[in-house]
């Protein structure tokens, strides 16, 4: 009886050494893979690396792919800034994200975060648009656009806000917003050296977006019509026909290549206020 009762202790005994080991292993294992996890490089391939960077302002925690190296300018005068670029193949210094911070008209706004000071302070983000002149093909412009996406929103996810900006106050920093009896129409405040809008009264009521270069008369983008008297509505907002008709077909062949581009690009804008009736839910097509 009292031999059974030993070789039961000497097994437990055993099953219990078993289960430390295991355990211990599995603990060095999560060690191992943290380590690896958090280990800061400068050069991904098709992986994200999560890095983490200190400021005066805020702590930033990020994450980046498809790029070949990622860098962080940090401006410490007034106003405070951080600029995220890249490197893709040959191209260097890739201006992507620029985060400021304290009072200003610059970028679009996020909110209010608790600083490292435990002050609260306004940040905003400007997303970079890039530009032409970089001689990006399209492959790599989209896998910078991709890479600013993903780095705006493990940015934000580790900022400690504690009020976010309205909606109101996002759209009049980002857009240039025509105020009509039916809404507010927003048109990217990127093109604003070129916009000119004019608000026709009437039946129906008509908003004309056109662009004008220097010297030259003002050519229509495309005009949006509310209201009786609107032919082939393309929906409704609250009941109310709402008309899209295009202006000029091509750009002028005279123009400055720049010049069909930017033509191009802001007649675009009719379906981003297309996306903008839709979000406000009471939009509906035809």
């Amino acid at each position: 009886m009292e031999k059974n009762r030993v070789n039961k202790r000497k097994k437990k005994n055993r099953l219990l050494k078993i289960y430390i080991g295991l355990l211990v292993a599995v603990l060095v294992l999560e060690v191992i893979l943290v380590f690896k996890f958090y280990k800061s490089s400068n050069t991904i391939e098709n992986e994200i690396v999560i890095n983490s960077i200190k400021t005066p302002m805020v702590d930033f925690v990020y994450g980046f792919e498809a790029v070949d190296t990622l860098k962080v300018n940090i401006n410490n005068e007034k106003p405070y800034d951080v600029t995220f670029l890249a490197d893709i193949g040959d191209i260097k210094n890739i201006e992507i994200l620029k985060f400021y911070f304290g009072e200003g008209d610059k970028g679009t706004s996020i909110g209010i975060i608790n600083d490292n000071n435990g002050k609260k302070v306004k940040v905003s983000v400007e997303q970079i648009k890039f530009d032409n002149s970089l001689g990006l093909d399209s492959d790599e412009e989209a896998r910078l656009s991709y890479v600013q996406d993903e780095l705006l929103d493990i940015i934000i996810s580790n900022f400690d806000i504690v009020e976010y900006a309205s909606e109101d106050e996002r759209l009049e920093e980002e857009y240039i917003l025509t105020e009509t009896p039916y809404l507010k129409i927003p048109f990217s405040r990127e093109w604003e050296e070129y916009l000119v809008v004019e608000q026709v009264d009437g039946e129906p009521y008509k908003v004309v977006f056109s662009c004008r270069f220097e010297g030259e008369e003002p050519v229509e983008l495309f005009t949006y019509s509310f209201g009786v008297g609107v032919e082939d509505a393309m929906g409704y907002l609250n009941d109310i026909p709402v008309g899209l008709s295009i202006g000029i077909k091509e750009a002028n062949e005279n123009w400055k290549l720049d010049d069909k581009d930017i033509f191009y690009t802001m007649r675009e804008e009719m379906n981003c206020i297309i996306d903008y009736l839709i979000s406000t839910g009471e939009f509906v097509f035809e």
